[in-house]
């Protein structure tokens, strides 16, 4: 499960606590943003079914007191593992990093997700790598010319992972990428 502690800023005194997530298999937390109206729009990774053991990006908003208002999974049942690593708000958008890979882990590429949140949460826009390099995004920051710059791994070979940064329109076009690192693991 996903614990969430709400604190008191002036005494650091726990306000409420709340528990999210499933008995299948661990989860994980990417990221959190509290938004204007008090709720709480937070992402991670799940597992929902034992059965496929596949895992899902999870993307919630939560009200001010913790109840859940919506929940929003992405890949259900596409026989793929689909993780998120992090959450970066760009004025009305947010943007999920991340990897999708074979349910064998052995083939995986680069997951970048766009979303808005207005009372409801809505994907926009979906961005999965397509060449042959297996890669993962890690974090997603915004450019001063308004693209977006994202950095996490690539594996040039086996026991061989580079440091991978690239420079992505908002559109989802390739502006540029490069690779850093050695005969050894570099990520």
């Amino acid at each position: 499960d996903n614990i969430f502690y709400k604190i008191g800023m002036a005494d650091l005194e726990i306000i409420w606590e709340e528990s999210y997530g499933n008995q299948v298999r661990q989860s994980s937390v990417a990221g959190l943003i509290s938004l204007p109206s008090g709720s709480i729009l937070w992402t991670g990774t799940t597992v929902k079914s034992s059965a496929t053991d596949e895992s899902d990006v999870i993307i919630s908003a939560i009200n001010s007191t913790g109840i859940i208002r919506e929940v929003v999974y992405y890949g259900q049942s596409n026989a793929k593992d689909d993780e998120v690593f992090s959450l970066s708000q760009f004025e009305n958008q947010w943007y999920l990093a991340g990897s999708t890979s074979d349910i064998s882990g052995e083939n995986f590429n680069t997951l970048l997700i766009s979303l808005s949140y207005a009372n409801s949460i809505a994907i926009n826009r979906t961005i999965i790598g397509d060449d042959d390099n297996n890669k993962e995004l890690f974090d997603i920051k915004r450019s001063p010319n308004n693209t977006l710059i994202v950095v996490g791994y690539s594996e040039a070979s086996v026991d061989n992972k580079d440091m991978y940064i690239a420079e992505i329109t908002i559109g989802g076009i390739l502006v540029w990428e490069e690779t850093f690192g050695g005969s050894a693991d570099d990520e």
